[in-house]
């Protein structure tokens, strides 16, 4: 699959957590974007994960 970079999403963030990011990202040997990607990606798998629980429980109910 290519990913074609043709869009920008901006974040205004503290320098620490700037910091954070960019030592994960070494430790992982991946670049910012591509680390930022990894990890906004988790997130949404997890707030889809839950939003299924939550149909889940509202049939039940």
């Amino acid at each position: 699959m290519t990913v074609n970079m043709d869009a920008a999403i901006c974040f205004k963030l503290e320098s620490e957590l700037k910091d954070f990011l960019e030592d994960m990202a070494d430790s992982k040997d991946m670049d910012l974007s591509k680390y930022c990607r990894y990890v906004i990606g988790i997130g949404l798998d997890e707030i889809y994960k839950r939003n299924l629980k939550i149909r889940e429980l509202e049939i039940q109910l």
